[in-house]
C-alpha cells in the first residue's frame, strides 16, 4: 500500500502503472492466472529491503526508488508495523506513517483514506488549494464534514478534473 503512493509523487497514473508493473516482474512472485497465463505478484517487503537504495531507478523510479527501499527496509526491521498501523485511528495512522522516509503530510494522508479508509483524511496538494480558493473562500468547512473530509475532497478534484466545462 505504502509503496503505489511513493511512487505517485510528482507522477502520472501511466507511469505510475508502468513502475508498478516493472517492480513487479523484477522483484515478485511469478504466478499463474486462471487461463494459466503467467503474472507477478507485488514483491514482499523483503524482497525490496535487501535492494541497494538506487537499485529501483532501473523500474523507472527515479530518486523514488530510495523511498521504497528505506521503506521495506522499515517494514522488515519492525520499526513500522503494517499490521498495527491499519488498526490505528487516523491521527496516530497519519504520526506513524509519516516517520517512514519519503512520506509526506499528503502521502501520509493518501495512504489514510484510500488504504486505511479513514474517511477524516484531506489529502492536500497545490491542485487542491488552488480548488479550495476558488469554491471556499473562507475556508473548507471541516466542521460540517469532519468524518467525511476524504469524500469532499475526492469530489472537488473530481470536479476540478471533470466537471468544469
Amino acid at each position: 500500500m505504502i509503496v503505489t503512493f511513493l511512487i505517485s509523487q510528482q507522477n502520472n497514473i501511466v507511469r505510475i502503472r508502468r513502475c508498478i508493473q516493472n517492480i513487479c516482474e523484477a522483484y515478485g512472485e511469478e504466478r499463474t492466472d486462471g487461463r494459466g497465463r503467467p503474472y507477478y505478484g507485488f514483491p514482499k517487503p523483503e524482497a525490496l529491503a535487501g535492494l541497494d537504495e538506487d537499485a529501483l531507478k532501473a523500474c523507472n523510479l527515479g530518486y523514488r526508488s530510495k523511498y521504497v527501499v528505506r521503506a521495506a527496509k522499515s517494514v522488515v526491521s519492525g520499526e513500522i508495523d503494517l499490521g498495527a498501523v491499519r488498526c490505528m485511528s487516523y491521527k496516530k495512522a497519519r504520526e506513524e506513517l509519516l516517520k517512514l522516509f519519503g512520506v509526506g503530510e499528503k502521502v501520509a494522508d493518501c495512504i489514510c483514506l484510500f488504504a486505511l479508509h479513514h474517511l477524516q483524511a484531506f489529502p492536500m496538494d497545490t491542485h487542491m488549494i488552488q480548488a479550495l480558493n476558488v469554491h471556499y473562500k473562507r475556508g473548507f468547512p471541516n466542521r460540517r464534514y469532519k468524518d467525511i473530509k476524504g469524500i469532499m475532497q475526492q469530489y472537488i478534484f473530481y470536479f476540478e478534473l471533470f466537471g468544469k466545462k
